[in-house]
């Protein structure tokens, strides 16, 4: 930082200066359901509101619009990942943006603000922990520029048109003494920022790569919360926070207070934004932020009307954000230093990642470590077995992912078994809603268990606990969601179950947020550490009546860290320590001992030599097989790698590592990571040196999932099935299923229908049996089926990636080649549920790009692969259900959302399926559904006398919904030993984001 002037005329007069006039805002809660912290307007005349999405599963940004004088409509649902940042940016090369910063990648998204697509960009990428965002336009350049808050930084980026996209530039990075979680932009360009619990500051934004000047204006001031309202005379601060709204002058002297009322137990949460033109049922404007209720989340909008006049404040309805390039406006980015710098008349001033006197040369950090080349201004491109942004960090491949389970995961521990390590689980945490507790994993990444308990955050094991007359293995965690320490018992297989006092009480108002366990070396106690957001660090001895009751007692309170946020632990037994994460500030270390010293040692800062980045979340202990050595392992949220140290005193730092994607195995990368977890026993085969377990926030593979070739010769029922939608090159409509089973005696079932989409006379099908030619997999692993009359091969190994599917029957021919140009949606979030008695793997590939031949009678047809997409579903299992199903494979044209969505009723209640696979653009979600069927639009079948559904209406758990209905009901797939109906679908209503497209329906009748 370059200074720090305190601003005392100004703190004395916000602290001094006692409002004489007070209003009111009736605040609505106007858009739910949804973790939002930062909001924004779009100006124009359909006024727009952009809001983060914080979730896992839905992350990313949402739009709505006014649509009464109560509540906001979604007009669209971006997502891109778990987001805080998502800020308009005006008149960039002509258009209005929304700039997108995902936690999961840390890519820089931009899309276009009128009609949501996205915009060619740079492809900036810029790790950490982004906060919030402002915006300022020079009104001396005309040039636009992003201030990013992270941790205890700013980033300043240019930002601006190039060509037919956009592009974004580092100026500079430089410090501030807090994390941003809140700013806005005066006129005088001032830009203000603050967050809960700390100062509020402010700096002249400038032109410039010379760190800006930071004030302090106040220390007194609360802040959720700040906007800018933009008068006819002279601009006014907005500082929101507890239920009220403060208002401040330029001068920064208060005109009033704004009392916020309609919210029961309201929280402001951030985003606090004004809209200054009129909208539906806001004639005087609106003021809306994120917030948490008693009974709600989301955002909370108020009417302007009767707020700022009784203030003194002059509307001012006709304000628009500036969106046309500055005719007198000069800009000092010049040609002279290659449009990459300041050009200050003398010299040039290069943005990061430019050099030389016309900063025409790229130049990266640390050169790339020697381990890659710098391609781009601080872009390098890193040789094999390395990555980083300067190519510093270990690339190291996953072996296994744990099946997906529940919403929000936190923290894994490693349970050894005792007798047989290749039998040992993975015990993890979950703290959302969807999957609330315990769950237990095998060491390939199996789901065994899921046991409830009320949002448990870290986790760790006990071992070896004597509980009454016998001797158990625990596993411990602080319970957010009822404010206790709750204990399981972990029994010699590795199932968790519920025990006496394990559940136990905490210091009233006192809200957990981390965990770890402590066995003394001295005396053989064993104790629980637990920590608040506050860093109040309570020990507690861990013990058990003699009738077997688990009971804790309260031994010691300390202050952890300097004053951030605290999370992750772990103890160290053997030394006597337990170290700390600090969240934005480093690693520290205290004695574990009930009468150790209070004092810590910090050892590891951020932004230290060693590059540890904020957040610092898990900690994990490696101790040698014998004596002192081992390593201290850390994982950095804000860029997803992993820092190693030494367990001994003083704790060198020895390197650093990350987590990729292996592609070979369809594992993603990890990304947003925060729980770690690592033991050094010989565990089996695939972890003869023991294991590391990491949290990871989405699932993120590019491509398609690589699958072993042979799979279709394991199973009994062994089906490939697409579903083509076709358009000639003369704008004929056309859905062509067909379906290849592979049977055993080298024979293979072939079920193929062809429809007439705008003619409901037209429509042929056929269904028979064929013998194979020869082997049905090639030398090299590629899928080979072929008939006389039918063919199903792959020109690509994984037998994904392109595909041909031809056959010729009585009435039509084809010979169609199918491009994978999405990812696999994996149905229920693995590829595996249960079938019938056993379990299927079903997965599918939606939206592939479709190109070939069609015939029908003595009519050609060429395909229009521009207009053509096809469904390619796979599937294997031993068993089929004892009931009919239905199967919606739903897609929106223009957007990233298609889902795989299975029902049927069995006899069996636990065969009673509903679920839903949903891919798009972030990952896969889970939906849970119901079905109403609409039985008097039935058909029933004049050769089979089957009877098929052809409407129904699915409802979400999250309040979604979708009718779907058949274009007509004679799609019957007729043979004598398996009826089923393959239909294209109409699809309207409400459904992560979106409102109207297309189904392919499979329907098997339960009874003929």
């Amino acid at each position: 930082m370059k200074t720090l002037t305190r601003c005392c005329i100004w703190a004395a007069t916000i602290v001094s200066f006692v409002s004489a006039q007070d209003a009111n805002i009736t605040l609505v809660p106007a858009a739910i359901g949804f973790e939002g912290d930062n909001t924004g307007f779009v100006y124009g005349a359909t006024p727009r509101l952009v809001v983060n999405d914080g979730s896992a599963a839905d992350g990313g940004f949402r739009a709505f619009s006014f649509s009464n004088g109560t509540t906001l409509a979604e007009t669209s649902h971006k997502r891109t990942g778990r987001s805080k940042i998502a800020v308009p940016v005006y008149g960039i090369g002509g258009r209005d943006l929304i700039v997108n910063i995902p936690a999961p990648d840390s890519l820089i998204r931009i899309f276009d603000a009128a009609t949501g697509e996205k915009v060619v960009s740079n492809d900036k990428k810029q790790l950490g922990d982004w906060s919030t965002a402002c915006v300022w336009r020079s009104q001396k350049s005309g040039e636009s520029y992003i201030f990013l808050f992270g941790k205890k930084m700013v980033v300043q980026f240019l930002i601006r048109g190039k060509e037919e996209g956009v592009e974004i530039l580092e100026v500079q990075t430089f410090p501030v003494a807090i994390e941003g979680e809140s700013c806005s932009v005066v006129s005088d360009d001032r830009i203000f920022f603050s967050a809960e619990d700390q100062p509020l500051y402010s700096f002249q934004a400038l032109e410039t790569t010379h760190a800006p000047e930071i004030q302090v204006v106040s220390e007194k001031v609360e802040v959720a919360g700040l906007a800018t309202y933009r008068s006819t005379s002279s601009d006014y601060l907005l500082v929101a926070h507890d239920e009220v709204i403060d208002v401040y002058d330029s001068s920064i002297q208060m005109e009033g207070t704004i009392a916020l009322s309609g919210i029961a137990d309201l929280s402001i949460e951030g985003g606090l934004s004004i809209l200054q033109s009129p909208s539906t049922g806001y004639p005087s404007g609106v003021i809306v932020f994120a917030f948490e209720g008693a009974d709600d989340t989301g955002v909370a909008i108020g009417s302007l009307e009767d707020a700022l006049a009784p203030l003194g404040v002059e509307l001012n309805n006709q304000y628009t954000p500036p969106t046309e390039s500055c005719e007198s406006c000069g800009s000092t980015i010049t040609e002279q230093c290659s449009y990459n710098g300041f050009n200050d008349g003398t010299k040039c001033s290069c943005f990061t990642g430019f050099t030389g006197s016309d900063c025409s040369n790229t130049t990266c950090s640390n050169d790339c470590s020697d381990q890659g080349e710098c391609v781009g201004p601080n872009v390098c491109q890193c040789h094999d077995g390395w990555t980083g942004p300067n190519c510093s960090f270990i690339a190291v491949k996953p072996k296994y992912e744990t099946e997906a389970n529940g919403g929000d995961g936190d923290d894994p521990a490693i349970w050894i078994h005792p007798t047989r390590p290749d039998q040992s689980r993975i015990i993890t945490t979950t703290k959302s809603e969807q999957g609330e507790g315990f769950g237990v994993f095998d060491l390939q990444g199996k789901l065994l268990q899921q046991l409830r308990a009320e949002e448990p955050n870290n986790v760790d094991i006990i071992y070896n606990f004597t509980v009454g007359n016998r001797t158990v293995d625990l596993a411990y965690a602080a319970c957010r969601g009822d404010n206790t320490l709750c204990l399981v018992q972990i029994n010699s297989t590795g199932v968790l179950s519920e025990i006496s006092g394990g559940v136990q009480s905490l210091p009233e108002d006192y809200e957990p947020y981390g965990s770890c366990n402590y066995r003394s070396q001295i005396s053989g106690k064993e104790y629980l550490f637990v920590n608040n957001k506050e860093a109040q660090y309570l020990q507690y001895e861990l013990t058990a009546t003699a009738n077997g009751t688990l009971q804790t007692t309260l031994v010691r309170e300390f202050q952890g860290g300097s004053g951030g946020q605290v999370e992750g632990c772990v103890a160290d037994e053997g030394a006597g320590y337990v170290f700390i994460g600090e969240e934005p500030s480093g690693i520290w270390r205290y004695e574990a001992e009930p009468d150790g010293s209070d004092t810590g040692v910090q050892f590891a800062q951020v932004g230290d030599e060693s590059g540890l980045h904020a957040d610092v979340e898990g900690l994990t202990l490696v101790p040698a097989r014998s004596g002192p050595n081992g390593y201290i392992m850390v994982s950095s949220q804000g860029i997803s790698a992993y820092f190693i140290y030494e367990r001994a005193p003083p704790h060198e730092y020895i390197g650093t590592f990350t987590i990729v994607n292996n592609e070979e195995k369809g594992i993603d990368h990890v990304s947003n990571t925060d729980g770690i977890t690592a033991v050094s026993n010989a565990l089996n085969n695939d972890f003869p040196s023991g294991l590391i377990v990491t949290h990871d926030d989405a699932n993120e593979l590019s491509g398609s999932i690589s699958l072993p070739a042979t799979q279709h010769d394991s199973a009994a029922s062994s089906s490939y099935w697409f579903s083509h939608l076709l358009t000639t090159t003369e704008n004929k409509q056309y859905s062509l299923i067909a379906n290849y089973i592979v049977l055993p005696n080298n024979l293979m079932s072939v079920r193929t229908s062809l429809l007439d989409v705008n003619n409901t006379e037209t429509y042929w099908q056929t269904a028979k049996v064929v013998s194979l030619e020869g082997n049905s997999i090639l030398d090299n692993g590629q899928l080979s089926i072929k008939g006389a009359e039918f063919e199903l091969s792959s020109s690509a190994k994984d037998n994904i990636g392109t595909m041909v599917s031809a056959g010729s029957t009585d009435d039509f021919g084809y010979h169609l080649t199918v491009q994978a140009t999405s990812r696999v949606i994996l149905n229920a979030g693995t590829g595996i549920f249960k079938w019938g008695a056993n379990d299927t793997t079903q997965w599918s590939l939606p939206s592939c790009q479709t190109s070939g031949t069609l015939s029908i009678g003595n009519s050609s047809y060429t395909i229009d692969g521009e207009q053509s997409l096809s469904w390619y579903d796979r599937q294997y299992g031993d068993s089929l259900p004892d009931r009919g199903f239905t199967w919606f494979g739903v897609q929106f044209p223009g957007s990233d959302v298609r889902a795989s969505i299975w029902f049927w009723d069995s006899k069996d209640p636990e065969q009673h399926i509903s679920f839903g696979t949903v891919r798009t653009d972030f990952g896969l979600k889970l939906v849970r559904h119901t079905v109403t069927v609409y039985e008097d639009e039935a058909w029933t079948s004049p050769r089979s006398n089957a009877t098929y559904q052809t409407k129904w209406l699915l409802e979400f758990d999250n309040g979604d919904y979708l009718h779907i209905q058949n274009v007509r009901k004679d799609q019957e797939i007729y043979s004598e030993n398996t009826l089923v109906a393959s239909a294209f679908a109409t699809v309207e209503g409400k459904f992560c984001g979106q409102e109207s497209g297309f189904a392919i329906v499979d329907f098997m009748p339960s009874t003929v």
